[in-house]
């Protein structure tokens, strides 16, 4: 969701107009609320929550501080993020346990993506041909509830994410799991595809309960931002799982490849050995895996590419038409490469920029990504 028409802030105003007071007073708001919902899930739900009211106050008072920077209708947009905030009920109690009434409100945040059933779909069925890997694969599902079942139990039954891959039958050796712990216990190959902002949650839930030889590849398309500088997902799972990690990234919209229409991906992987594996669990007739070395680089491109989209789509949002799309996306990918370049410790390859994970997923994203 995006609440802004139309900013354009210097950097010194961008500073002036609080947003990082606005990320500052969100933690401290998030804590607070985490606190007061008082159960392990309920502490991050609070951080994020705080960290969303923190920002849209303290634009709101940007916005009354650069007058007409900001429009009338993203104020009400600010405003009702707020308000939404206020509205979410709260636990007092410090040792309370699992709270049911915040269960649609976390839903929004942590839930079974379109992706993950996706990949659990291919592998499934590879699993099958392959003759050394178990054939059942186990899916972390974060439990709610739909029309009075439990969803693990829809999805066991009638082998179907009916809430976010609806329409699609999943195989029926793919067994959905409430338990992350359960799940990783006896798994030699971990899948990681989670919202990157709960990725850390989820490892220190799983820290402790995987194999020595177990090793992971993550879906996940973001960077993490701290004091320290930029660290990409792959290195977040290996700091705290210890583990070898792949990434896999490209111009993949999850509901086309589940309706097998033709898609390319990326691997990147360090270990050549290890790359034949993953493909071999991924790589399909209609999902055709290409692999590199170059893991940073894959993960670089999945997340910078929405930068470019966003740009994109203000030029189909001012009508300018497709020739000057055309340009911002070149330029936006020659920014890319730069920046990534830049900024990574490691060496990125140029030529990782024109697999999938790179020039096809800025197409794909720029005309029909969900972002």
């Amino acid at each position: 969701m995006d609440p802004f028409d139309s900013i354009v802030f210097t950097e010194e105003e961008y500073e002036r107009s609080g947003y990082s007071e606005g990320i500052a007073a969100g933690k401290e708001i998030g804590a607070a609320e985490g606190r007061e919902m008082g159960y392990e899930y309920g502490y991050d739900l609070g951080k994020d929550l705080g960290f969303y009211r923190g920002w849209a106050q303290e634009w709101l008072r940007a916005a009354a501080a650069h007058s007409g920077l900001v429009s009338e209708r993203a104020q009400k947009k600010l405003q009702a993020i707020i308000d939404e905030v206020d509205r979410v009920p709260r636990v007092n109690d410090e040792n309370a346990h699992y709270d049911t009434r915040l269960k649609d409100i976390q839903l929004k945040f942590k839930t079974v993506s379109a992706m993950g059933s996706t990949a659990a779909r291919i592998i499934g069925k590879n699993v099958q041909k392959l003759a050394d890997f178990d054939d059942t694969v186990k899916i972390w599902v974060y439990e709610e509830m739909v029309n009075g079942q439990k969803l693990t139990d829809i999805i066991n039954a009638k082998h179907e994410n009916v809430k976010y891959l609806p329409g699609h039958k999943l195989p029926s050796n793919v067994v959905a799991v409430p338990d992350a712990v359960e799940v990783v216990r006896d798994a030699t190959h971990i899948v990681v595809v989670i919202p990157h902002q709960f990725i850390q949650h989820l490892l220190n839930t799983i820290h402790g309960h995987l194999l020595p030889n177990a090793r992971a590849i993550s879906l996940i398309k973001g960077i993490g931002i701290s004091n320290q500088g930029m660290t990409t997902m792959t290195q977040i799972i290996h700091r705290t799982l210890a583990i070898p990690v792949a990434s896999l990234s490209g111009a993949n919209i999850a509901n086309e490849i589940a309706e097998e229409k033709y898609c390319e991906t990326t691997i990147g992987c360090s270990d050549p050995d290890e790359a034949i594996v993953w493909r071999s669990l991924f790589n399909t007739p209609y999902f055709q895996v290409n692999c590199v070395g170059d893991v940073i680089g894959v993960e670089f491109c999945g997340a910078l590419k929405n930068v470019v989209a966003v740009g994109a789509g203000f030029i189909d949002g001012m009508g300018l038409g497709n020739n000057t799309k055309a340009a911002i996306i070149r330029i936006g990918f020659l920014e890319m490469r730069r920046l990534a370049m830049h900024m990574s410790d490691a060496r990125i390859q140029d030529s990782t920029f024109m697999e999938s994970c790179g020039v096809a997923d800025v197409i794909t994203t720029c005309y029909g990504g969900r972002n």
